[in-house]
């Protein structure tokens, strides 16, 4: 059974009011790479957030939320409150939200699985190639963590068992850096076999009750206190309104607010009070 070094972090970043988590690897020479692929490889962390904010600005909608003739700043609100930058809808179907979540985490697995062949000189016939997450659970302890199950492949099998169908389990324990920036640290990173059985209330509590863990429980860190089920089971909620209904009840909480008599009121300051430059 291989088991991966710490060695450097996943870099996780999530641009304010946008709902995508970019994933940044940095090699053993120093390069950073991301997920999804914005350009790079690149030698500054300065330059993966140059191309984020322009991967960003190609994809932000050139008209939604815009002033435009026949188009009032209320209008302008309600999309805002419905519709992210790049025109996708924030509350979409339950089904929309879990096949986003999927894609997601797809893209943090495969750099943790480009990260282990990078640290472990995984290369060519040996480099494992990611098949299927299998599954995922995100834990809360106080401090986070992902629990993960995937497969993955090798062109050629190596002393370690490595072949074409590889079952693994991986923890990463998530570090909060900012409001837009995390650390993704793994904590481990085994190969299990489909009968290994170690115990993890974090994923069992969470429904993921499928999840494989290696038999020594020592081998994880989180999962080990019985918690509330369901503290951190990450549900969604089914928004089944479509989206005139949805504008309709916008617009009834927003009532009132477009009425220059309200932004009169709105604007002025208490008596007494200092407007801040």
């Amino acid at each position: 059974m291989e088991s991966s070094t710490l060695g450097s972090p996943i870099l996780a970043r999530t641009p304010t009011d946008w709902p995508m988590t970019f994933y940044i690897r940095i090699d053993r020479r120093g390069s950073f790479h991301t997920y999804p692929h914005v350009g790079g490889p690149f030698r500054k962390l300065q330059e993966v957030h140059d191309a984020i904010e322009r991967y960003l600005e190609d994809r932000r909608h050139p008209t939604m939320f815009k002033e435009q003739d026949g188009v009032s700043l209320m209008d302008i609100a309600i999309r805002e409150a419905m519709y992210w930058p790049d025109g996708s809808r924030r509350n979409g179907p339950k089904s929309q939200m879990i096949e986003e979540s999927h894609s997601e985490m797809r893209l943090l697995v495969q750099a943790l699985v480009d990260k282990y062949n990078d640290d472990h000189n995984r290369f060519g016939d040996l480099a494992h190639e990611l098949k299927d997450v299998m599954k995922y659970q995100y834990i809360s302890e106080g401090q986070g963590y992902y629990h993960f199950n995937f497969t993955t492949k090798t062109k050629r099998a190596d002393a370690f068992g490595c072949g074409t169908n590889n079952l693994f389990f991986v923890e990463v324990e998530v570090k909060f850096v900012n409001e837009e920036d995390e650390k993704l640290v793994v904590s481990c990173f085994c190969m299990v076999k489909p009968n290994d059985n170690g115990h993890c209330y974090g994923c069992v509590n969470n429904g993921s009750i499928r999840m494989k863990h290696p038999n020594n429980a020592a081998a994880y860190t989180a999962g080990h206190l019985e918690l509330p089920s369901g503290c951190c089971s990450g549900d969604w909620i089914d928004y089944d309104e479509d989206e005139k209904a949805e504008e309709d009840n916008i617009r009834y909480m927003f009532k009132g607010m477009d009425d220059p008599e309200f932004l009169k009121e709105f604007l002025t300051l208490p008596p007494g009070a200092t407007p801040i430059v």
